[in-house]
């Protein structure tokens, strides 16, 4: 069962708003669903607790005035940090952007 949005940016890949709105839509989804694996982390030693909060708080920070200025405290603090995730961030661009090139040669009979 797929929603109107989904459908809509499925139907018209150029609707950039519908899939804008679609990528928010999922990293506000899967930000929460780290910030409570997060919380569950700190009581269950089988999970990361720390590290799950931090990746939730990070996808989050977009959407959540609180979080942001945590990160932008964070980045002040440790400039290292901001460097790292901006090269994670330019190295997913690449990879999201690389589209296989078209065929334009013509095979002969």
């Amino acid at each position: 069962m797929t929603t109107p949005l989904l459908r809509l940016a499925i139907r018209d890949p150029q609707n950039k708003r519908a899939r804008a709105r679609w990528k928010d839509l999922v990293r506000v989804t899967l930000g929460w669903l780290f910030i409570l694996l997060g919380i569950l982390g700190l009581f269950l030693p089988i999970l990361q607790g720390i590290l799950f909060l931090a990746i939730g708080l990070w996808l989050l920070a977009p959407h959540v005035p609180l979080f942001h200025r945590l990160q932008q405290r964070v980045y002040a603090r440790h400039p290292r940090i901001k460097k790292r995730i901006r090269r994670i961030r330019a190295k997913i661009k690449m990879i999201g952007s690389h589209r296989p090139a078209k065929n334009t040669h013509q095979q002969d009979p």
